[in-house]
Protein backbone atom coordinates (compact mmCIF):
# COMPACT_ATOMS: atom_id res chain seq x y z
CA UNK A 1 0.00 0.00 0.00
CA UNK A 2 3.23 2.40 -0.34
CA UNK A 3 4.45 4.70 2.73
CA UNK A 4 1.31 5.96 4.04
CA UNK A 5 2.94 8.59 6.27
CA UNK A 6 4.96 9.86 3.36
CA UNK A 7 1.00 9.70 1.43
CA UNK A 8 -0.02 12.04 4.59
CA UNK A 9 2.66 14.39 4.52
CA UNK A 10 2.57 14.88 0.35
CA UNK A 11 -1.24 15.35 1.13
CA UNK A 12 -0.87 17.79 3.89
CA UNK A 13 1.71 19.77 2.20
CA UNK A 14 -0.49 19.74 -1.43
CA UNK A 15 -3.67 21.15 1.09
CA UNK A 16 -1.41 23.65 2.64
CA UNK A 17 -0.27 24.95 -0.84
CA UNK A 18 -3.73 25.86 -2.24
CA UNK A 19 -5.12 29.47 -2.22
CA UNK A 20 -7.58 29.44 0.30
CA UNK A 21 -11.18 29.66 -1.05
CA UNK A 22 -14.05 31.98 0.27
CA UNK A 23 -16.09 29.75 2.62
CA UNK A 24 -19.04 30.49 4.43
CA UNK A 25 -18.52 28.09 7.26
CA UNK A 26 -16.81 29.89 10.15
CA UNK A 27 -12.93 28.45 11.16
CA UNK A 28 -14.74 25.18 13.02
CA UNK A 29 -18.60 24.90 12.73
CA UNK A 30 -20.89 22.84 14.45
CA UNK A 31 -23.46 21.13 12.21
CA UNK A 32 -26.13 19.03 14.09
CA UNK A 33 -27.94 15.66 12.27
CA UNK A 34 -31.31 14.61 13.39
CA UNK A 35 -32.13 10.95 12.84
CA UNK A 36 -35.75 9.60 13.36
CA UNK A 37 -36.39 13.17 15.80
CA UNK A 38 -35.13 11.91 18.60
CA UNK A 39 -31.43 11.28 18.65
CA UNK A 40 -28.79 13.46 17.83
CA UNK A 41 -25.21 13.79 17.19
CA UNK A 42 -23.08 16.38 15.98
CA UNK A 43 -19.75 16.60 14.24
CA UNK A 44 -17.25 19.40 13.71
CA UNK A 45 -16.12 20.46 10.30
CA UNK A 46 -13.01 22.14 10.04
CA UNK A 47 -13.61 24.82 7.35
CA UNK A 48 -10.17 24.96 5.72
CA UNK A 49 -9.32 21.42 4.82
CA UNK A 50 -13.12 20.63 4.72
CA UNK A 51 -12.08 17.89 6.96
CA UNK A 52 -15.49 16.14 8.87
CA UNK A 53 -14.72 14.31 12.02
CA UNK A 54 -15.96 10.60 11.29
CA UNK A 55 -15.12 8.86 14.42
CA UNK A 56 -13.90 9.81 18.05
CA UNK A 57 -11.18 12.26 18.47
CA UNK A 58 -10.86 16.03 20.05
CA UNK A 59 -13.38 17.11 18.09
CA UNK A 60 -15.54 14.44 17.81
CA UNK A 61 -18.54 15.12 20.06
CA UNK A 62 -21.98 12.83 20.09
CA UNK A 63 -23.97 13.71 23.26
CA UNK A 64 -26.22 10.96 25.46
CA UNK A 65 -29.24 9.97 22.88
CA UNK A 66 -31.97 10.86 23.95
CA UNK A 67 -35.23 8.58 25.07
CA UNK A 68 -38.58 8.76 22.61
CA UNK A 69 -41.56 9.97 24.62
CA UNK A 70 -43.68 6.86 26.66
CA UNK A 71 -45.58 5.03 25.13
CA UNK A 72 -44.54 5.59 21.65
CA UNK A 73 -46.55 4.06 19.53
CA UNK A 74 -44.94 4.64 15.47
CA UNK A 75 -48.06 3.99 13.68
CA UNK A 76 -49.65 7.00 15.33
CA UNK A 77 -46.82 9.22 15.10
CA UNK A 78 -46.46 9.02 11.71
CA UNK A 79 -50.13 9.29 11.65
CA UNK A 80 -50.02 12.75 13.91
CA UNK A 81 -47.10 13.60 11.68
CA UNK A 82 -49.04 13.60 7.97
CA UNK A 83 -52.24 14.66 9.54
CA UNK A 84 -51.86 18.22 7.62
CA UNK A 85 -51.27 16.33 4.91
CA UNK A 86 -54.16 14.27 4.39
CA UNK A 87 -55.14 14.52 0.37
CA UNK A 88 -51.34 13.81 -0.70
CA UNK A 89 -50.40 11.12 -2.35
CA UNK A 90 -48.99 8.53 0.23
CA UNK A 91 -48.12 5.19 -1.64
CA UNK A 92 -48.54 4.05 -5.52
CA UNK A 93 -49.06 0.94 -6.97
CA UNK A 94 -49.95 0.05 -10.36
CA UNK A 95 -53.76 -0.81 -9.14
CA UNK A 96 -54.10 3.06 -7.82
CA UNK A 97 -52.51 5.29 -5.10
CA UNK A 98 -53.21 5.89 -1.00
CA UNK A 99 -53.54 8.84 0.49
CA UNK A 100 -51.91 9.60 3.81
CA UNK A 101 -55.76 10.07 4.98
CA UNK A 102 -56.81 6.96 3.20
CA UNK A 103 -53.79 5.44 4.85
CA UNK A 104 -54.32 6.73 8.24
CA UNK A 105 -58.24 5.35 8.26
CA UNK A 106 -57.71 2.07 6.20
CA UNK A 107 -54.53 1.02 8.62
CA UNK A 108 -56.81 1.74 11.67
CA UNK A 109 -59.80 -0.30 9.87
CA UNK A 110 -57.14 -2.84 9.42
CA UNK A 111 -55.58 -2.98 13.38
CA UNK A 112 -59.74 -3.52 14.63
CA UNK A 113 -60.09 -6.26 12.17
CA UNK A 114 -56.76 -8.16 13.82
CA UNK A 115 -58.35 -7.59 17.16
CA UNK A 116 -61.71 -8.87 16.05
CA UNK A 117 -60.11 -12.12 14.59
CA UNK A 118 -58.71 -12.17 17.89
CA UNK A 119 -54.99 -11.39 17.12
CA UNK A 120 -53.37 -9.90 20.26
CA UNK A 121 -50.60 -7.65 21.40
CA UNK A 122 -47.03 -8.78 20.45
CA UNK A 123 -48.48 -11.59 19.08
CA UNK A 124 -47.21 -11.89 15.21
CA UNK A 125 -48.53 -11.94 12.41
CA UNK A 126 -46.67 -12.73 8.36
CA UNK A 127 -46.72 -10.37 6.12
CA UNK A 128 -45.77 -11.93 2.61
CA UNK A 129 -46.74 -9.42 0.41
CA UNK A 130 -45.85 -7.40 -3.37
CA UNK A 131 -45.29 -3.96 -3.39
CA UNK A 132 -49.02 -2.93 -3.07
CA UNK A 133 -51.18 -0.37 -0.93
CA UNK A 134 -52.39 -2.61 1.33
CA UNK A 135 -48.49 -3.74 2.81
CA UNK A 136 -48.43 -0.27 4.22
CA UNK A 137 -52.14 -0.47 5.42
CA UNK A 138 -51.31 -4.66 6.75
CA UNK A 139 -47.86 -3.10 8.71
CA UNK A 140 -49.27 0.14 9.91
CA UNK A 141 -52.52 -1.15 11.15
CA UNK A 142 -50.23 -4.00 13.07
CA UNK A 143 -47.96 -1.86 14.53
CA UNK A 144 -51.37 0.52 15.82
CA UNK A 145 -52.48 -2.45 17.22
CA UNK A 146 -49.81 -3.73 19.31
CA UNK A 147 -49.32 -6.54 16.99
CA UNK A 148 -46.12 -7.58 15.53
CA UNK A 149 -45.47 -7.63 11.78
CA UNK A 150 -43.23 -10.03 9.93
CA UNK A 151 -42.46 -8.89 7.04
CA UNK A 152 -40.61 -11.34 4.22
CA UNK A 153 -39.02 -11.76 1.56
CA UNK A 154 -41.58 -12.51 -1.42
CA UNK A 155 -39.14 -14.57 -3.56
CA UNK A 156 -38.41 -17.41 -1.22
CA UNK A 157 -39.58 -21.16 -1.21
CA UNK A 158 -42.38 -22.60 0.61
CA UNK A 159 -40.04 -24.56 2.43
CA UNK A 160 -38.43 -21.16 3.90
CA UNK A 161 -41.99 -19.62 4.47
CA UNK A 162 -42.99 -22.81 6.15
CA UNK A 163 -40.38 -22.30 8.66
CA UNK A 164 -40.72 -18.59 9.38
CA UNK A 165 -44.41 -19.52 10.06
CA UNK A 166 -43.59 -22.19 12.70
CA UNK A 167 -40.59 -20.33 14.45
CA UNK A 168 -42.28 -16.50 14.65
CA UNK A 169 -45.55 -18.38 15.83
CA UNK A 170 -47.67 -16.41 13.89
CA UNK A 171 -51.38 -16.08 14.06
CA UNK A 172 -52.10 -14.88 10.97
CA UNK A 173 -50.76 -14.66 7.50
CA UNK A 174 -51.49 -11.65 5.13
CA UNK A 175 -50.77 -12.75 1.45
CA UNK A 176 -50.70 -11.01 -1.83
CA UNK A 177 -53.43 -13.16 -4.52
CA UNK A 178 -50.62 -14.08 -6.50
CA UNK A 179 -48.45 -15.88 -3.82
CA UNK A 180 -51.57 -17.71 -1.90
CA UNK A 181 -50.41 -21.04 -3.91
CA UNK A 182 -47.05 -20.73 -2.49
CA UNK A 183 -48.59 -19.83 1.17
CA UNK A 184 -50.97 -22.97 0.59
CA UNK A 185 -48.06 -24.62 0.12
CA UNK A 186 -46.03 -23.42 3.11
CA UNK A 187 -49.06 -23.95 5.57
CA UNK A 188 -49.35 -27.50 4.35
CA UNK A 189 -45.64 -28.31 5.13
CA UNK A 190 -45.25 -26.33 8.71
CA UNK A 191 -46.18 -27.08 12.38
CA UNK A 192 -47.77 -23.81 12.26
CA UNK A 193 -50.25 -21.84 14.79
CA UNK A 194 -52.07 -19.63 11.82
CA UNK A 195 -55.60 -19.25 12.56
CA UNK A 196 -56.81 -16.74 9.84
CA UNK A 197 -55.55 -15.98 6.19
CA UNK A 198 -56.01 -12.90 4.59
CA UNK A 199 -55.65 -12.54 0.89
CA UNK A 200 -54.84 -9.26 -0.84
CA UNK A 201 -56.16 -8.54 -4.36
CA UNK A 202 -58.00 -10.83 -6.36
CA UNK A 203 -56.78 -14.34 -8.14
CA UNK A 204 -56.71 -16.07 -5.35
CA UNK A 205 -58.98 -18.96 -6.66
CA UNK A 206 -59.39 -21.89 -4.76
CA UNK A 207 -55.73 -22.31 -3.37
CA UNK A 208 -56.41 -20.23 -0.02
CA UNK A 209 -59.94 -22.17 1.59
CA UNK A 210 -61.52 -20.22 4.17
CA UNK A 211 -58.76 -17.57 3.66
CA UNK A 212 -60.90 -13.61 3.97
CA UNK A 213 -60.57 -10.99 1.44
CA UNK A 214 -58.26 -8.22 2.99
CA UNK A 215 -61.08 -5.51 1.06
CA UNK A 216 -64.17 -6.74 2.82
CA UNK A 217 -62.34 -6.60 6.04
CA UNK A 218 -61.33 -3.04 6.21
CA UNK A 219 -65.15 -2.33 4.73
CA UNK A 220 -66.81 -4.30 7.88
CA UNK A 221 -64.69 -2.86 11.19
CA UNK A 222 -64.15 1.10 11.86
CA UNK A 223 -61.42 2.71 12.78
CA UNK A 224 -59.53 1.95 15.85
CA UNK A 225 -59.57 5.02 17.82
CA UNK A 226 -56.87 4.44 20.54
CA UNK A 227 -53.21 3.25 18.86
CA UNK A 228 -52.14 0.32 21.56
CA UNK A 229 -49.74 1.72 24.36
CA UNK A 230 -46.66 0.66 22.61
CA UNK A 231 -43.28 1.32 24.80
CA UNK A 232 -39.70 2.10 23.28
CA UNK A 233 -38.27 -1.39 24.21
CA UNK A 234 -41.68 -3.40 23.06
CA UNK A 235 -40.79 -5.31 19.85
CA UNK A 236 -42.48 -3.46 17.08
CA UNK A 237 -41.75 -5.55 13.57
CA UNK A 238 -39.62 -8.32 12.98
CA UNK A 239 -37.17 -9.36 10.10
CA UNK A 240 -35.35 -12.56 8.85
CA UNK A 241 -31.94 -12.88 7.46
CA UNK A 242 -31.07 -14.18 4.64
CA UNK A 243 -30.13 -17.83 6.35
CA UNK A 244 -26.69 -17.73 5.02
CA UNK A 245 -24.82 -19.46 8.34
CA UNK A 246 -27.90 -21.94 9.02
CA UNK A 247 -31.51 -21.45 9.20
CA UNK A 248 -32.63 -17.50 8.96
CA UNK A 249 -32.87 -15.71 12.10
CA UNK A 250 -35.59 -13.60 12.85
CA UNK A 251 -34.61 -10.56 14.47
Amino acid sequence: FGDTRGDRDRLARQAAARPQQPDALAEREEERIFAGGYHTCSIVLDAPTRTTYRAPSPAFHCPAMLSPPEPLNFARHLFDANRGRAARIAYVDDRGSLTYGELDERARRFATALAKLGVRREERVLLLMHDVVEWPIAFLGALYAGVVPVAVNTLLTADDYAYMLANSRAQAAIVSAALAPTLAHALGRSDHEVQHTIVAGDGAGNALPGAIAFASLLGTYAAMAAAAPTRGDDPAFWLYSSGSTGKPKGT
